[in-house]
């Protein structure tokens, strides 16, 4: 293969990426808008649907954008791995 993919190996790399991504995003999501309905509760004294509203939107873009920017840092991850197996060293596939 010296360096050159076959699509299908590309596929399971890309799903791999990003099924590691959504994962990382979520529980970074989730963390995120747990603060932040807490600093808009107890910092900001918003009421209860503000709380609601501010947490929900707080988990979902940042749940997003560190999906986005996982997904991108896996594939990178993902790829010198694939590198360097191609040298005779462990497969990025074989976790």
């Amino acid at each position: 293969m010296s360096g050159e993919w076959a699509s299908g190996q590309e596929a399971d790399i890309k799903h791999l990426a990003l099924k590691e991504a959504r994962r990382d995003g979520m529980f970074a999501g989730l963390t995120s808008g747990l603060t932040g309905a807490l600093l808009g509760s107890k910092l900001m004294g918003f009421s209860r649907n503000k709380t609601i509203f501010s947490g929900v939107l707080t988990g979902l873009l940042s749940g997003y954008f560190f999906m986005q920017a996982f997904e991108a840092s896996n594939m990178a991850r993902i790829k010198s791995q694939h590198m360097s197996s191609a040298h005779g060293e462990k497969s990025p596939l074989a976790s």
